[in-house]
């Protein structure tokens, strides 16, 4: 996530691969992330940059890591929505 060359990419991998194991079909690989709530700190970082694009991939890996791992991730729902909620406007509703 720290190189820039490559983290747009790592970014839409993570989602493939938390969003393609939600699909319950036996042919649908499952990648198991151990510790998913370990990229939380690096997404807050890469949400504080000022790239639109890079803004709408964290989230939507943030999303789909959230629907995939609902039980590892929900101790930390309210550091999620601390972090979030102070990047949104008025504006942005």
């Amino acid at each position: 996530m720290t190189n820039e060359l490559t983290r747009e990419a790592a970014l839409k991998g993570l989602t493939m691969i938390a969003a393609n194991s939600q699909h319950q079909s036996e042919n649908a690989p499952l990648i198991p992330i151990s510790a998913p709530d370990n990229f939380l700190a690096p997404f807050f970082d890469l949400l504080k940059k000022q790239q639109r694009s890079l803004h709408l991939n964290t989230l939507e890996s943030l999303e789909a890591l959230t629907r995939r791992y609902p039980s590892q991730l929900s101790a930390k729902a309210q550091l999620i929505q601390n972090e979030i909620s102070t990047m949104i406007s008025d504006q942005d509703l």
